[in-house]
């Protein structure tokens, strides 16, 4: 007696495995859209000193938001570079900045299936697609609701302690605090994360 396999006794069965193949190999997974923002500080590279723990954290926190949102691999080269200059803004040390910088650029890439690659707010396989008006929508709705819930951010919440990059966190604000009664939502947020301004 010859052994046949079920899948050529029931073309039908054939054919749904072929087609869910295919939707996994065109990195289809769902339509959820943006994920909600999440940040782990520095990733695998410590967020500060023995004496400061969070020293340079806020400028990994808003790297973070560079990365989850994605974009352009231009956007991905200006995120890093911005990562390395607020270190050395903040820490005056070269090497640490440097070694940052090729930290995120060799272990940053989008084809990288790691929950810290470029582009991680999205399904894996987004690569460097430039953000639509509808995607910059959600990315602006989702970084509100993440400030509204966590004003103190990833930093200030897991360290127990309120050190931010400034210059970072002036970006942040300047850019989410662009509507009427700015000023207001800007002293409220500034207060909330130790009176940088």
């Amino acid at each position: 007696m010859k052994k046949t396999f079920l899948l050529t006794q029931h073309p039908a069965l054939l054919l749904f495995v072929f087609a869910f193949f295919l939707l996994l190999c065109s990195g289809w997974t769902s339509a959820a859209g943006l994920r909600d923002f999440t940040s782990d500080g520095c990733s695998l590279f410590p967020d500060g000193t023995i004496n400061d723990r969070t020293k340079w954290c806020g400028c990994c926190l808003q790297h973070d938001i560079a990365y989850w949102r994605g974009g352009t691999e231009n956007d991905r080269k200006k995120a890093d570079e911005a990562l390395r200059d607020w270190v050395y803004e903040r820490t005056k040390d070269k090497v640490l900045a440097e070694t940052m910088y090729l930290g995120v650029l060799t272990g940053g890439h989008p084809a990288f299936p790691t929950w810290y690659r470029w582009a991680y707010g999205w399904d894996y396989g987004r690569g460097y697609q430039p953000l639509t008006r509808a995607e910059l929508k959600q990315v602006k709705e989702k970084l509100d609701r993440y400030w509204k819930d966590h004003p103190e951010g990833y930093c200030g919440e897991s360290h127990q302690n309120k050190y931010f990059c400034h210059r970072a966190h002036r970006v942040h604000r300047d850019r989410n605090f662009d509507t009427e009664g700015a000023d207001e939502q800007r002293k409220r947020h500034d207060t909330a994360l130790g009176g940088f301004n």
